[in-house]
C-alpha cells in the first residue's frame, strides 16, 4: 500500500501542485482591483485663500462641488480639500479647492495625484476594459461622455 500511495505521488504530485498553483494564481488576480491615479496641479491664490486645481487629464475628474477631494503624494504629505467649483475651460478643468486644514504649504505651487476609480487587475493584464463600476471615470467611458 504504501508503494502505491508513493508511486501516485511522483506520478501527480507535481501536475496536481501546479493545477492548485494556477487556481490560486487566478483567485488573486480575479480578485485584486488596482486604484486608477491621475496627476494634478494645483496653484495658491493668496487673495481668495484657495487653491486652484488642474488634472492633468481632465476628461478623468468624476467629481463634483461639495465633495472631498484628497491630493496624494505631494510634497507635504496627502492633502484634503473641498471641492467648491469646477469650471471646464478650453483643453482642461479648472477646480477651485478649499483646504480642510489651515496649515500653510511651503510655495504657491504644488503636485499630486487624485484617486479617480478602480480598475480589475484581470482586465488590466487581459487588455480589456473594465466594466461596470469599477471603471475609471474617464473619456473612454462612454457613460462619462
Amino acid at each position: 500500500m504504501n508503494v502505491r500511495i508513493r508511486h501516485l505521488v511522483l506520478r501527480y504530485g507535481v501536475f496536481v501542485l501546479l493545477v492548485l498553483m494556477s487556481a490560486g494564481t487566478l483567485s488573486f488576480v480575479c480578485g485584486f482591483e488596482l486604484r486608477v491615479k491621475t496627476p494634478i496641479h494645483l496653484f495658491y491664490d493668496s487673495h481668495g485663500h484657495r487653491w486652484h486645481g488642474y488634472p492633468a487629464d481632465p476628461r478623468c475628474a468624476g467629481f463634483q462641488p461639495g465633495d472631498t477631494l484628497t491630493v496624494v503624494q505631494t510634497s507635504v504629505g496627502d492633502i484634503p480639500y473641498i471641492v467648491e467649483r469646477i469650471v471646464p475651460e478650453p483643453g482642461t478643468l479648472h477646480m477651485t479647492l478649499l483646504p480642510l486644514r489651515e496649515e500653510p504649504l511651503p510655495g504657491t505651487y504644488a503636485e499630486g495625484f487624485v484617486f479617480v476609480g478602480k480598475e480589475r487587475l484581470v482586465d488590466k493584464i487581459s487588455g480589456r476594459r473594465s466594466r461596470g463600476t469599477l471603471r475609471p471615470a474617464c473619456a473612454d467611458n462612454p457613460r462619462r461622455r
